[in-house]
């Protein structure tokens, strides 16, 4: 906290009063500080003498943080620097994703073809459909009023060109059954 040097003088004299106030109560109790009396006061004045130095050591302080401002402020402009560096490196990945995604369209590894919402792979077509759009059907049911079946999944390079396929309409890559992780139903067709 940066203290002004007019508030660090506030709270010396609120500390110098407070201790005042206490040696006149403890002074109301006579007979308890009677004998004592003579060492309260020389505390006092050593505690007065200590609110001196504590005066001048906050002064010496508030020029030190002063000082430090300047290091403060070059701190403040690394970390936006480095921000700008975090933003600028998820900018990249996001551009890198899509870049992906945009190759996704023909995948040379598996032969699979992406055309708008639907996707063929070898002999087999592709699309989803989301759950709630299909009323009271069970899905396997839904997908035979498409004209097509529930997707069954008959090699490791059909598994990896669906869970392509999704990724790229944004879906949830895992499914089971025939239904994604984020409820969207995928109908298959053959030819």
């Amino acid at each position: 906290m940066k203290y002004r040097k007019k508030d660090i003088w506030n709270m010396v004299m609120r500390l110098v009063a407070v201790l005042l106030v206490l040696i006149l109560f403890l002074a109301g109790v006579g007979y308890f500080l009677a004998p004592k009396a003579k060492d309260l006061i020389h505390e006092y004045q050593e505690k007065k003498e200590s609110a001196a130095e504590s005066k001048k050591l906050a002064e010496e302080s508030a020029r030190a943080a002063s000082e430090s401002e300047e290091a403060v402020r070059v701190a403040e402009e690394a970390s936006m620097a480095e921000q700008s560096r975090i933003d600028a490196s998820k900018a990249a990945e996001e551009a890198s994703r899509q870049a992906e995604l945009a190759l996704h369209d023909y995948n040379m590894d598996t032969g699979a073809y992406v055309n708008g919402s639907y996707m063929t792979f070898g002999t087999h077509h592709y699309t989803c459909y989301r759950s709630t759009d299909t009323g009271d059907k069970n899905a396997s049911e839904y997908c035979k009023t498409q004209g097509g079946h529930l997707l069954e999944i008959d090699s490791e390079d059909e598994k990896r060109s669906v869970e392509d396929f999704l990724k790229y309409m944004g879906y949830s890559s895992s499914f089971s059954n025939g239904v994604t992780g984020d409820g969207y139903i995928i109908c298959e067709w053959d030819n």
